[in-house]
């Protein structure tokens, strides 16, 4: 059994999903530290990269993506679908 003091607590969010201009993200962790983000496209190749300080809010301009879907990660812990309008 995990204490809640070991637990743990990391998520990404992002918004809007569809995304038409730009892209805010959100990690959230019980580590105050920057992690990773990574965007890759639908055939895997990595498109984009930065580092995002938790508990910030970070934005993209999606002018530089092609229409279509991709995967948004935040270090190995979470992710997620993304759709670029």
């Amino acid at each position: 059994m995990v204490s809640p003091s070991e637990k743990n607590d990391k998520s990404i969010h992002f918004y809007p999903n569809p995304v038409s201009n730009i892209l805010n993200v959100k990690v959230k962790s019980d580590e105050n530290r920057e992690f990773p983000l990574t965007i890759y496209n639908s055939i895997g190749t990595k498109v984009y990269h930065c580092f995002v300080p938790e508990g910030t809010n970070h934005q993209i301009d999606d002018s530089g993506f092609a229409k279509g879907i991709y995967v948004i990660q935040a270090n190995s812990f979470s992710s997620e679908k993304l759709i670029i309008n």
